[in-house]
């Protein structure tokens, strides 16, 4: 690798929504006990509405744990806020290892993307030739959490999304492709 290159992780602050939510199915999944039925309903109601207009397809995440939850509520079965609890908490373990798996590299021969898991690992090479654009897009979350998400437009009209660059990094991603 050059030592001209760009190396960056993505930051786990771009996966705040969907851990926030699940945060809130799980937070729902202890106090349904304590709870009235009519309660539980308007707060699925509500985090699986907000989850979807928020996260749109990252969603799945959260209304897999909420519809065990939402059985449990109409069938009175505690096993299955325990079922409900346990998605969650894989879902929550399984976004932090993922994140951290991740890496990025971006030299002049072009981006390379790794994923390290402790059972499975992959390296993909984006040829710098193959690249038609790079552009930096931050959302009002993102602009405040620090991070920014990099969209690589290839010339076969593929696109790579990298999610959760740091803002510095990705400054420097967009100049470095740019001067050449």
């Amino acid at each position: 690798m050059s030592a001209e290159g760009i190396s960056f992780k993505p930051t786990l602050r771009a996966r705040a929504g969907e851990l926030f939510f699940l945060a809130l199915a799980l937070a729902l999944n202890v106090a349904s006990p304590f709870v009235e039925d009519v309660y539980l309903w308007a707060s699925l109601a509500a985090i699986a509405v907000l989850s979807v207009l928020i996260l749109k397809k990252k969603a799945v995440l959260v209304l897999v744990p909420l519809a065990f939850t939402a059985a449990a509520v109409y069938l009175t079965n505690p096993l299955l806020l325990v079922i409900s609890s346990i998605i969650s908490l894989i879902e929550v373990g399984f976004i932090i290892i993922y994140t951290n798996s991740v890496e990025y590299y971006f030299n002049d021969d072009g981006l390379i993307i790794r994923v390290e898991l402790p059972v499975y690992s992959k390296t993909r090479n984006v040829p710098k030739s193959t690249i038609a654009e790079v552009s930096v897009e931050s959302s009002p979350v993102g602009k405040l959490l620090g991070y920014s998400n990099v969209t690589v437009k290839l010339r076969t009209g593929e696109v790579v999304n990298v999610v959760g660059v740091p803002k510095g990094d990705a400054e420097k991603l967009v100049k470095k492709f740019v001067s050449g």
